[in-house]
């Protein structure tokens, strides 16, 4: 686990619930009723921490490494990462 890629995923998903709550304030009608709170704010790229994402996607942007293996290895955790978010989409009706 690296320091850096941490710090950027704190950063992302505070950055996210920056978004969220300003929809909230600015949009109401938007999030009211919607569920998705929960997803958005506290569940948000939740799969980033699984090992299966978290070491590719660390070792790509912070390991200073781009052999073959590695952006492989990178795309794998990606492919996982997105079709993960579309289950997690879907199960909010988006």
């Amino acid at each position: 686990m690296s320091y850096e890629y941490d710090r950027y995923l704190a950063q992302h998903k505070s950055n996210v619930e920056a978004g969220f709550r300003w929809l909230q304030k600015n949009l109401p009608e938007i999030t009211e009723g919607s569920g998705a709170e929960h997803n958005i704010v506290f569940a948000h790229d939740q799969s980033k921490t699984e090992p299966d994402e978290y070491g590719p996607y660390d070792i790509y942007f912070y390991g200073g490494n781009r052999s073959y293996a590695v952006v492989e290895d990178f795309r794998k955790a990606w492919l996982l990462h997105i079709h993960r978010k579309i289950l997690i989409i879907g199960s909010i009706g988006y």
